[in-house]
């Protein structure tokens, strides 16, 4: 699930100036000038360096790396080691916003270790708040979390510094607010929408126990406020998310901040459409949004106004309007942004299935299901990119092996000129070592070319079929739009969300399999209460029951601690519980059980009574290159990689995941911890 907050590091600490700002190429031209020159103080050309890295970051990454250097050498000679750190924390961003992850970790753990334990602790928060974020955006939630919980430290440990001896404490308050804010991120990610809340909530009242005219953290209010009420909507809790959405558009209307306010606008009548379905009023916030946005002359404003029109037009039927506005928003939206032109693409298509243009219709498909791919290759790219650097370390590996088995074969010919019968048999010994060695790299390269192989199969072949899918029922609409009544289109959007479902299944189980492929989910035992953590997962489960008429059993105690990886316990439950409901028709009965073995243990199981599966489709239900996919008996598409998935979780924990089967009378999955 994608969140529309994007909470910038460390924005509440800038101080964002009221007259107008100079370009960023005048700026640019005035700080090389002045470091050229040489003519300003020590600190305006430290503060020159670091702007240079940050301004050229977008534009021209080479010049960002070159004042990267000049920047570190500065430092160095000026003993500024805090400044120091900071540009290996800049370089760090700049190199994570071009996709070199690698080379993006190296830059922040040498800022981290440049001034650990030597008494920079904000300038260490600010490090760990990177890192941490970091580690977020690879869905390393733990490490995430870990890094986030050193940060809050450090800065507790600055503020306190700071009351003793009567300073300004404001910078230290907004990194608080603003770390529990990025926590809480980790936690809706998780789906463990309670905490995700909670601490929302702490950092909320962070932020008015200590009001401020900083407009940094008016910026961060009206932020916090928008990811609580969108958390709040996912949970159905729409009467405490509007009071957030109206509070934030009111702020943004007190401080004239435009942008603000327009996106405040639209928010609301996004809210109006989609949760009270009153068109008429998100109709008048979409039109304020279409007057306010058309004063900036920015495209993305425009064409966030133009979307929230043409859901408005089209929730009234009103189709002409609703095409206007949709077209008007293709032209103001950046061709490159996918998820919006997703959206307003689909309603061009059926606004030319309903008025009968086949051909235009079929335009805006072809242009939907580019999206679609587009989509799915940025989603699965980062995994991608850690299996190639798996299987090029394994052929680094192999090569070195070949290097020292030949240094260590002219070693091994000297000893047998001077140590005769002895020497041989010492070389001997070597080369079947050496065989030996070379014979599991050569394996293990093997494994690793064959996985690799596999992983792109899948992709290949399975991320296409729900494209495929949707298409055909986008065809099936365009052909037959003015022929079929309400039922028949109901069914063709049924088969399309369908569709979607499946590729988002997929999509989930192919970055979990690569996470674990590339190490980038360690193991990382905890003691937790397994019972609390599976309760977001239980009630989407019943929810997906109670649709298709499947009853769900719980068999477990009220509160239960056990000791394992928190995310990979509840990841396996999770996709074992959905394939249960995927494959019980309805009347079936689904029963999740957690009780204790003899061992001391316990055993968590989940059963079905649905179709269950033969002696083969069961032998070949854990290997990657026989997946068995199946559809579900309500036709739910599925991949058949969600079970390897489980399988290697449940492995790193010294367990196995076992199931038993019966055709026709259903499946019982379950493991041991």
């Amino acid at each position: 699930m994608k969140y529309l907050i994007t909470i910038i590091l460390f924005c509440l600490t800038c101080q964002l100036q009221a007259q107008s700002v100079p370009s960023v190429t005048e700026r640019i031209r005035q700080y090389e000038q002045e470091i050229a020159e040489g003519q300003v103080d020590e600190i305006k050309m430290l503060k020159n360096y670091i702007d240079l890295i940050s301004l050229y970051r977008t534009i021209d990454m080479g010049k960002s790396h070159s004042y990267f250097r000049q920047a570190v050498a500065y430092a160095q000679e000026k003993g500024q080691l805090e400044w120091e750190s900071s540009y290996w924390r800049r370089m760090a961003e700049v190199y994570y916003d071009h996709g070199k992850i690698d080379s993006s970790f190296y830059c922040i753990d040498q800022a981290i270790a440049l001034i650990e334990g030597k008494g920079y602790d904000y300038e260490q928060c600010a490090n760990y708040q990177v890192q941490g974020t970091a580690f977020f955006q690879g869905h390393e939630y733990e490490k995430a979390l870990e890094a986030y919980l050193k940060a809050l430290e450090l800065n507790e440990k600055d503020k306190t510094q700071k009351i003793a001896a009567q300073k300004n404490t404001l910078n230290n308050i907004g990194i608080e607010s603003s770390t529990y804010a990025k926590i809480a991120e980790i936690y809706a990610e998780l789906l463990n929408y309670d905490q995700a809340i909670d601490y929302l909530l702490r950092a909320k009242k962070i932020m008015e126990d200590n009001p401020t005219e900083r407009i940094a953290f008016v910026y961060f209010t009206i932020e916090l406020n928008g990811m609580l009420a969108e958390i709040y909507t996912i949970t159905k809790q729409p009467d405490q998310a509007l009071p957030l959405l109206e509070k934030s558009y009111e702020m943004a209307v007190e401080k004239e901040l435009l942008p603000e306010v327009i996106l405040g606008l639209c928010r609301l009548s996004h809210f109006y459409a989609t949760e009270r379905k009153d068109y008429h009023q998100a109709l008048t916030f979409a039109r304020e949004a279409e007057k306010e946005a058309g004063k900036t002359q920015r495209p993305d404003l425009i064409s966030a106004a133009d979307r929230s029109m043409m859901i408005a037009h089209f929730g009234l039927k009103e189709y002409t309007a609703a095409r206007h506005y949709a077209e008007k928003a293709l032209a103001n939206t950046d061709p490159d942004d996918w998820e919006n032109n997703q959206d307003v693409y689909g309603h061009l298509i059926l606004f030319h299935a309903l008025s009968g243009d086949v051909k235009q219709a079929e335009v805006y498909l072809g242009k939907y299901n580019e999206a679609v791919a587009k989509l799915s290759d940025t989603n699965l790219h980062n995994s991608l990119q850690e299996m190639e650097v798996k299987y090029d370390v394994k052929k680094k590996e192999l090569e070195i092996v070949r290097q020292q088995a030949e240094i260590d074969r002219h070693q091994t010919k000297q000893y047998i000129y001077l140590g005769g019968l002895i020497a041989a048999g010492i070389l001997l010994l070597l080369f079947i070592y050496i065989a030996s060695l070379r014979s599991k790299r050569n394996r293990a390269l093997a494994e690793t070319n064959a996985t690799k192989d596999k992983f792109f199969s899948i992709i290949s072949h399975d991320l296409k079929n729900p494209a495929i899918a949707q298409r055909d029922a986008l065809q099936q609409l365009i052909t037959h739009a003015g022929e079929w009544d309400a039922d028949s289109l109901a069914q063709y959007y049924k088969e399309l969300l369908q569709s979607a479902d499946g590729q988002v299944e997929l999509l989930y189980n192919l970055l979990n399999w690569a996470q674990v492929q590339t190490g980038r989910m360690p193991y990382n035992p905890t003691a937790f209460d397994i019972v609390m953590e599976l309760r977001s997962d239980i009630l989407l489960t019943k929810n997906l029951a109670d649709r298709k008429g499947v009853s769900l059993d719980l068999r477990m105690p009220d509160t239960l601690v056990l000791t394992g990886d928190r995310n990979m316990l509840t990841t396996v439950v999770r996709n074992l519980l959905t394939n249960a409901v995927k494959f019980t028709e309805k009347g079936g009965r689904i029963t999740l059980g957690i009780e204790p073995e003899e061992s001391g243990g316990y055993i968590i199981s989940v059963a079905d009574t649905g179709t269950g599966m033969n002696r083969e489709q069961i032998e070949s239900l854990f290997h990657i290159d026989r997946r068995p996919s199946r559809a579900g008996t309500a036709g739910e598409p599925g991949s058949g990689l969600g079970l390897v998935v489980c399988k290697e979780l449940i492995e790193k924990h010294g367990s196995a995941l076992c199931l038993e089967s019966v055709k026709g009378k259903g499946s019982r999955f379950w493991f041991a911890i």
